[in-house]
């Protein structure tokens, strides 16, 4: 339905109509750009058909605010509903209704859209099992400190302890191994996000220990605590997290940037 130009008839509110001609009627949920005019120019308000009146004409629900417009202005049906960007590089951002960013952040890259406005999933494309993933899960590592895991050899440090990368690899370690099992084939996680302090010092030959706790479930994002212990007491702690991934997905993308 490429360039279907109607015109608005009435206003009233942030409701308004919009006769098209005979046979080019937008379909209900369907959006319409309408180009705006003055200080506004080069911008354009989205509505959304909500009845379809007779007499080709569709009354609209604005998705913005309608100051500015007339009776007889443009208005051009999109030929479908409003899409808003869907995926991975939408995770942790935000936008309005119609998928754009308002968050400070550039527009996100390489994204698939999905209308607003879609039938639910068929059943056979419906998962037929849970993903038991509760807060609580614990999980744990351990390893000795040598001169291949020292801030000497990390090249953190000049002196043969343990360094700041390996014990945050070893927390690291410690909650991807806890919730691992508890997902899907296919499905795991990446780390995201480790804020932790290192507190004390451990020397060669000493055992350390990490501990995982899964303390927060947003969606998709994993938050855990997690600290590391030595021989002698605790040396680190903090906070770390995660996010789960469909792992062959992930990696393709890996693999083409």
């Amino acid at each position: 339905m490429a360039n279907n130009i109607g015109k608005i008839t009435q206003i009233i509110g942030a409701v308004l109509d919009i006769k098209f001609t005979e046979g080019n009627l937008p379909e209900i949920n369907d959006a319409i750009r309408i180009p705006l005019r003055g200080d506004q120019a080069g911008k354009e308000l989205t509505v959304e058909v909500s009845q379809h009146l007779g007499d080709d004409t569709v009354r609209c629900i604005a998705m913005g605010s309608t100051d500015g417009l007339v009776r007889g202005m443009d208005a051009v049906a999109a030929g479908g509903p409003i899409s808003v960007p869907v995926g991975e590089n939408t995770l942790g951002r935000m936008f309005n209704v119609l998928g754009d960013p308002i968050d400070e952040i550039d527009p996100p890259t390489g994204v698939e859209k999905w209308p607003i406005h879609r039938p639910a999933p068929a059943f056979e494309e419906q998962a037929t099992s849970q993903e038991m993933l509760e807060t609580g899960i614990r999980g744990e590592a351990k390893e000795v400190v040598s001169e291949s895991n020292s801030a000497q050899a990390m090249k953190s440090g000049e002196l043969k302890v343990y360094a700041t990368p390996s014990m945050i690899a070893l927390m690291e370690q410690a909650a991807y191994k806890s919730v691992a099992a508890e997902l899907e084939d296919g499905k795991g996680t990446v780390g995201t996000l480790m804020n932790v302090s290192h507190i004390s010092a451990t020397p060669l030959g000493m055992e350390v220990t990490a501990k995982s706790e899964l303390v927060e479930i947003d969606r998709k994002r994993l938050v855990f605590k997690v600290e590391a212990f030595d021989e002698r007491g605790r040396i680190g702690e903090g906070t770390h997290e995660r996010f789960m991934i469909d792992n062959e997905k992930f990696q393709e993308k890996a693999n083409n940037k």
